[in-house]
């Protein structure tokens, strides 16, 4: 992690992965159960020159994954952000300090089908949407 903040990136079968997996609640588990990448956005709350409270720190992670998002899609890559997880338990797994803010989880992949969803609630739901289950 930078001392700015920034990503933490789990390619599926990796550590980091399996950390912020399993910081998702678990509707958002099952939904993302097949996405190749997870993303855990992370900004520093504090400047590190003086220590100064840094009160767009969240503006910026929030700009920075806007445009990661906006890349994807230029790219073909489908991507869904979650705001259902624990960030305490993302904390706890990566020990991220205090001095950093957990901003929301990103799964990347290329889109698939809604009738691959894993329950009806969420075929429904998918079939109206603009995205379906990443693969």
């Amino acid at each position: 992690m930078s001392s700015r903040g920034g990503f933490l990136v789990g390619i599926r079968g990796s550590e980091a992965y399996r950390k912020i997996f399993e910081s998702l609640i678990s509707f958002n588990q099952a939904w993302a159960t097949t996405a190749p990448v997870l993303i855990l956005g992370t900004a520093k709350t504090r400047f590190s020159h003086n220590d100064a409270p840094n009160r767009v720190a969240l503006y910026d992670l929030g700009a920075a994954a806007s445009y990661l998002t906006l890349q994807a899609a230029a790219l073909g890559i489908a991507s869904h952000q979650m705001g259902g997880f624990d960030p305490d338990a993302a904390r706890k797994a990566f020990e991220i300090p205090e001095v950093y803010e957990i901003g929301a989880v990103i799964a990347l992949g290329y889109q698939g089908e809604p009738a691959s969803l894993p329950n009806e609630h969420f075929v429904a739901q998918e079939s109206g949407a603009a995205h379906a289950q990443i693969h």
